[in-house]
């Protein structure tokens, strides 16, 4: 068929998509030349990323049938990007799936775009438009409008059609394909050139043995010393000096420095085989084995060459030393690391070229002013050398001995070569040593206190009982004279004393909170420690003129997510108390404690009878749902909320009468909305998404220890039913709810009787639910080890065992799961809404 699509067309094509996996596959179709097929079996970690001409250019491996990689497109930093961004807005692994349909699912995504594309704008080219009307603008854009050559085309787009180029043009490689994508397009290079010591003019690499002997030889030796290729190898590297650097021992001390510092740079003069002199920068780097020195590899230039040509006789260099090496820009950026780069850090050359060290490896250790002494050291064209703790790709911490030396272009710096020594061992050898003297010094009693106050909390059953608890084990112990626990109410700016030990009681009267140590404790979420003349919110229920007597004081807030329970206050007469570590340890103790409150409330709340539910009203245009749905007119049931971690939660909303993409970009403008996606429709309805970190009438309740049973928001009013144990504190939690969001009321306020529903009635009602089909399908799927890791069986095997298509399996199969699941939430009490989505 004829062309259909221009640049224009295809721009308004991209804007018919409304969801971000029709935008990707039509991008990859039309911008990467992959076919429905390939997007399917495509991963976020395909991507490989490679350095050319000053320029990182991005590849992308499509697999074949066989799910092995059977060629390389290429990728713009734009497409690259939003790859990135959908693998990370899915929650998709590097090496999971990165579109995960069948292939006639995406032709039907692009079907549906192209139909939206001919309501938008009236033009019926769209209807045509097709996954391969796509690849064949693919290629018309790269043939006519960018004049890439066609074997470059047929390359990236895997077109046999134009195998009859075969016989006439070379294998193409990355560099081909990076040269035809850079500023448009660049000449193709022959499939045997590239970086080699014969294409870097007067410059000449050996290798040397631990001794110092010349092993191998390569480059320009011939044009730059005058030396036959095969006269060098089995001679003293000395031998190839000039007479008075012998005698000043230039040499030798090349190689002792490199083997003491890694690598060095320095300008000697050599000896030509005529016995002339030449002046002539030399790199020498150490080659270590197992720590152990294993010889040397020196690369020889012209003092005054210009550095970008040696640039690739650096790179075989580098790629054959056994050390931990890479070649950095001036600006920082990597631009080539060896294979021993790749086994320390765990970022392969793709994914560390074209990224500083500083983002690619630091963990935020080492300040920004050592970085800058590194840098400026470098860039004065010294060797700098250094000790820093960087991180692999898994996240684990390396201590390296870092050494970064400048190679010269004139008097500027042309790039530096980095040499890493792990010395991981050594560091911790040396931070072991220093935590046992600490021990020595009392640390292990400190522990051993803290540590048993936190078991208290095991046997606990209320919150008065952990208190108490905590209080008396610390005050017991030999760290701490006296400990006291006090409440925060919603509301209430003061501190209510509940528990306390060691000390003498004056009082038990509420205190108000005065000095920066209780306040940004309870703000921040930190120990903070004060001394001196303490202030009443510090003494709290003690004798104040005991409490002059000691040292000093720490106060510990008690918190769970959002929610502060309130503060621990302890007192010590140790003259080096509240350390960094004894504070972490201290923090971790209200972390724990503020948890243990939060689980007996939430186990009440479970165990309960009886229970009260409270019904609000919110006009607040501070929640967002109530503001989204004030703007659009429309309605929102929140249907399920998943806990994430402690301050985020995720919202799953079913809305009405508005359109999703608008309402979308409404909620993300909403302060403490962090992310928002569209699922799917069902019905007359859309399921919506939302992750939510910022404040919300739904995360204050569920903060202040409620229970949401259900949700519903439409055109700017909001009503929520909640839950609380019939002992539960109705006023501060209507209290607290109002000082977040004061538009909001108590409607109602009455007390529930909650059904218990046994074990066998919950296998009766949910027996009574499934169909026979479904039943067979579900025993059959169980006990043929289908739901076993590794698989028993695949689905496509039970489904012959059964003697049904494995389309009629999979859909028994999943409305089983989903019945069988909803009743467990159901039953749970972890489904909010009365009923879950139908979505099938």
């Amino acid at each position: 068929m004829e062309a259909t699509l221009d640049g224009t067309a295809y721009e308004r094509l991209r804007e018919a998509a409304t969801t971000g996996r029709e935008r990707l596959v039509v991008r990859l179709a039309g911008e990467a030349g992959v076919r429905p097929a390939e997007q399917t079996r495509l991963r976020p970690g395909d991507i490989d990323r490679r350095r050319f001409e000053g320029e990182t250019h991005h590849f992308l491996a499509v697999r074949d049938e066989d799910d092995d990689p059977t060629r390389r497109t290429h990728l713009s930093a734009d497409l690259a990007q939003a790859i990135d961004e959908y693998a990370a807005t899915t929650g998709t692994d590097p090496d999971g799936r990165l579109i995960d349909v069948t292939p006639r699912r995406v032709q039907m995504l692009i079907s549906e775009v192209a139909t939206r594309a001919v309501e938008a704008t009236g033009d019926e080219r769209f209807e045509d438009v097709s996954s391969d009307e796509l690849r064949r603008y693919f290629a018309r854009r790269l043939l006519t409008e960018t004049d890439v050559d066609p074997r470059v085309v047929r390359e990236v787009g895997g077109w046999d059609r134009l195998a009859a180029l075969d016989p006439y043009v070379g294998e193409i490689e990355d560099a081909d394909i990076a040269a035809a994508f850079t500023n448009g397009h660049r000449p193709a290079i022959a499939a045997d050139e590239g970086p080699s010591f014969e294409a870097a003019a007067s410059v000449v690499a050996l290798e040397l043995d631990a001794d110092g002997r010349v092993v191998g030889c390569s480059g320009a030796l011939a044009s730059l010393l005058g030396y036959p290729d095969d006269s060098v190898p089995g001679t003293p590297f000395e031998g190839l000096f000039a007479e008075e650097a012998r005698e000043r021992a230039r040499p030798k001390e090349l190689l002792a420095t490199a083997g003491r510092d890694d690598v060095t740079v320095e300008e000697c003069w050599f000896q030509r085989a005529d016995g002339s002199r030449v002046r002539l920068s030399a790199l020498v780097g150490a080659l270590r084995e197992d720590g152990r020195l294993d010889g040397f590899t020196v690369i020889v230039r012209p003092a005054d060459a210009d550095g970008s040509l040696a640039a690739g006789a650096f790179q075989q260099a580098v790629e054959a030393a056994g050390q931990p090496m890479c070649l950095a820009s001036v600006t920082g950026e990597i631009e080539y690391a060896n294979a021993a780069f790749e086994e320390l850090t765990g970022f392969t050359q793709g994914e560390a070229v074209g990224r500083t060290a500083d983002d690619l490896l630091s963990t935020g250790e080492n300040t920004e002013a050592f970085y800058q002494e590194l840098r400026e050291t470098a860039l004065d064209g010294e060797t700098w050398t250094g000790q820093l703790t960087t991180r692999r790709k898994s996240g684990e911490r390396v201590h390296v001995r870092q050494t970064v030396a400048p190679v010269m272009d004139g008097d500027e710096v042309a790039f530096f070569v980095c040499i890493s020594t792990d010395v991981t061992e050594r560091v911790r050898r040396e931070r072991a040593l220093a935590r046992r003297c600490e021990t020595l010094e009392g640390l292990e009693t400190l522990v051993a206190d803290i540590n048993s106050a936190g078991r208290e909390l095991i046997d606990a059953s209320t919150r008065e009982e952990i208190e108490a608890a905590v209080c008396e084990s610390l005050a017991d112990s030999e760290a701490y004279v006296g400990a006291w626990v006090g409440s925060t109410d919603p509301g209430d700016p003061r501190l209510h004393p509940r528990e306390w030990a060691g000390l003498d009681r004056e009082t038990t009267g509420a205190v108000d909170v005065e000095t920066p140590a209780v306040e940004t404790a309870l703000d921040t979420g930190d120990p903070r420690v004060t001394g001196g003349d303490f202030a009443p919110d510090v003494v709290g229920p003690f004798d104040a003129a005991e409490v002059g007597g000691v040292r000093a004081a720490g106060v510990v807030p008690l918190a769970y997510g959002e929610t502060t329970y309130g503060a621990l206050v302890v007192f010590t007469d140790r003259p080096t108390a509240f350390g960094d570590r004894e504070r972490t340890l201290l923090s971790d103790l209200g972390a724990r404690i503020g948890h243990a409150v939060t689980a007996i409330e939430r186990r009440n709340l479970l165990l309960a009878d009886t229970v009260v539910e409270l019904e609000f009203g919110c006009t607040d245009d501070e929640a967002f749902i109530v503001e989204a749905t004030r703007q659009h007119g429309c309605s929102c049931t929140l249907e399920a909320v998943v806990p994430v971690s402690e301050t985020s939660l995720l919202f799953y909303v079913t809305l009405s009468g508005a359109q999703p993409d608008a309402f979308l970009d409404t909620v993300m403008d909403a302060d403490g909305v962090v992310d928002a996606r569209y699922i799917r429709e069902y019905s007359d309805r859309s399921l919506l998404e939302f992750t939510v970190e910022g404040d919300s009438p739904a995360l204050t309740l569920t903060d202040l220890g409620a229970t949401i049973r259900s949700a519903v928001a439409e055109s700017g009013e909001a009503t929520y039913h909640a839950e609380i144990a019939r002992e539960g504190d109705v006023r501060g939690i209507v209290e607290g709810l109002q000082a977040e969001f004061p538009a909001t009321d108590l409607r109602a306020k009455h007390a529930v009787d909650q059904s218990i529903e046994t074990v066998a009635e919950f296998q009766d009602t949910l027996a009574e639910s499934l169909t026979d089909k479904q039943r067979a399908a579900l025993r059959a799927a169980y006990f043929a080890g289908y739901f076993d890791w590794p698989r028993g069986s695949t689905a496509e095997e039970v489904a012959d065992s059964m003697d049904v298509s494995s389309p009629t399996f999979h859909n028994h199969l999943r409305k089983a799961e989903r019945k069988l699941l909803a009743s467990f939430f159901d039953h749970t009490h972890d489904h909010l809404g009365a009923e879950a989505p139908e979505l099938g």
